[in-house]
């Protein structure tokens, strides 16, 4: 697959393990810099926890916004779902080549 500048690579990492737990906490502590969110409204990031890029890597390269928190979990459960069925692997499971399974996303 060729390079696209609007898309960016991913790769998954397990829920609630390390690199997760890093991802959230600093995503977390990026939320409570925001101004007060609005009813309904949930705090969430891009690259997600769920990745190796996320916020926990410390090079400050995440973003972090309020959204309809509905709609976020309906995105959430979608990605899941995504993610299981088109068995996308963990990062640290190398495909047969020896480079990791990766997924890309349109990020803008």
């Amino acid at each position: 697959m060729g390079r696209h500048p609007e898309l960016g690579r991913l790769n998954r990492v397990p829920y609630g393990l390390d690199t997760w737990t890093k991802n959230r906490n600093a995503k977390d502590a990026a939320c409570r810099t925001l101004p007060p969110k609005q009813p309904g409204q949930e705090c969430d990031e891009y690259p997600f926890a769920t990745t190796v890029q996320g916020a926990g890597r410390g090079d400050g390269n995440f973003s972090v916004k309020y959204v309809n928190g509905g709609q976020n979990g309906l995105a959430g459960n979608a990605l899941q779902t995504y993610l299981r069925w088109d068995r996308i692997l963990y990062d640290e499971d190398p495909v047969a080549d020896g480079t990791l399974d990766e997924y890309w996303v349109k990020a803008g």
